[in-house]
């Protein structure tokens, strides 16, 4: 069985977190899974958040497509992971 998992990093910009939220609804109903993690530390003013994103169903290319649309958000790092046993 193969597993499409999308990992995203990415600042706390606003506008950075509005364009991430944007292109996630698209993918919402291939949303099998979904963790955020926020890097907030009170002794610094660098906030970064992680989030693991696991999909449904086999649409690789597609799932290619929305990494794309992702890492064209400027602070934001995505990497579509495929594991397969």
């Amino acid at each position: 069985m193969k597993r499409n998992v999308l990992v995203i990093y990415l600042g706390t910009n606003p506008d950075t977190t509005t364009e991430v939220q944007k292109i996630l609804l698209k993918i919402g109903k291939y949303t099998k899974t979904r963790l955020g993690i926020h890097d907030a530390v009170a002794d610094s003013n660098i906030q970064t958040a992680l989030a693991v994103i696991e999909l449904a169903g086999a649409k690789t290319e597609m799932f290619k497509e929305f990494e794309n649309e992702l890492n064209a958000v400027v602070g934001v790092d995505a990497k579509l992971v495929s594991l397969e046993l």
